[in-house]
């Protein structure tokens, strides 16, 4: 396999040739300084050193230098040819068509297989369709390649707290979540997963503080129904009732949105119910039975 000297390298080997000749020099000067009258000395002094040393240049990955420029220039070589079909594959999930975001995104990967782009996509069509084993294998591909990569982490968060078991894992979300955090502390989806998983893992009290930021700064203006449906979740959980007002405003908000029907929809799964305190479920149902139109279609 080839070896290619990088800049950085190329320069340091420069500036050790350079120490050398002078060390050289002095050491010389020292021992007898009639050996250095003029320049020519050093010249042929600097000239001996290169020739002393140029047959190890070839070796020098064996000094622990890496020489990376042309292994570079390949890897962006490969990116660019992958990126048609990653393009294509993102306007084919845009247009809901799956299968063909799948297939794009594979034949981008056959180009690159290290384009994490391509494989965040492909991550995120399993994600939709709820495929989740497979989309937190891809995530974590995406992780290997770029530990900090914040859309992986902010997936990832959302993903173990949606998922069944035993793939639903509350911990690990919180776990990306503050990870994602520490890299966009005010990114206001990872703010809300995190606030999910606390939910989820009965911190109430430090889930509320959350949730009231994110609606108090206006953090996620198309989803403050989800935001407010968490709030009542973590209220409940402290003991506070939820009321058929909060809860009719909550669908107003999601009315808004074209989300009505997907509100009631969640409250309608008994895993959701069992998510609030017992004593506010009868309410719940009471909600639900006036609002059950939603569950066919987004009108009353």
């Amino acid at each position: 396999m080839k070896k290619y000297l990088t800049w950085p390298n190329f320069v340091r080997l420069v500036c050790g040739l350079l120490t050398l000749i002078f060390l050289t020099a002095l050491v010389v000067k020292l021992v007898k300084p009639s050996l250095l009258v003029g320049l020519k000395y050093e010249i042929i002094l600097g000239a001996l050193a290169i020739a002393i040393l140029f047959p190890y240049i070839s070796q020098l990955e064996a000094f622990g230098v890496k020489v990376e420029i042309r292994k570079q220039v390949d890897d962006l070589s490969a990116q660019i040819k992958a990126m048609p079909d990653y393009m294509l594959g993102s306007e084919y999930q845009v247009a809901g068509d799956c299968d063909m975001a799948e297939q794009s995104y594979r034949k981008s990967l056959e180009q690159c297989p290290t384009f994490w782009p391509a494989i965040l996509g492909l991550a995120s069509v399993y994600h939709e369709e709820e495929d989740f084993a497979r989309a937190i294998m891809e995530y974590k591909r995406v992780l290997e390649l770029d530990k900090n990569n914040i859309y992986a982490l902010n997936n990832l968060a959302d993903v173990y707290t949606i998922a069944d078991p035993p793939l639903k894992d509350p911990k690990k979300a919180l776990e990306a979540a503050e990870q994602a955090l520490q890299l966009t502390p005010s990114k206001g989806s990872t703010l809300h997963y995190k606030a999910v998983a606390l939910n989820e893992l009965g911190r109430y009290r430090e889930a509320r503080d959350i949730l009231n930021a994110i609606i108090s700064q206006d953090l996620l203006p198309d989803q403050r129904h989800w935001v407010m449906y968490e709030l009542a979740i973590a209220n409940s959980g402290l003991g506070k009732a939820v009321s058929l007002e909060y809860l009719g405003k909550m669908l107003l908000h999601a009315k808004e949105h074209g989300a009505a029907s997907n509100v009631i929809e969640a409250l309608s799964r008994e895993e959701e119910l069992e998510r609030f305190n017992h004593s506010d479920r009868p309410m719940i149902q009471k909600f639900l039975k006036r609002n059950k139109a939603y569950l066919e279609k987004d009108t009353l």
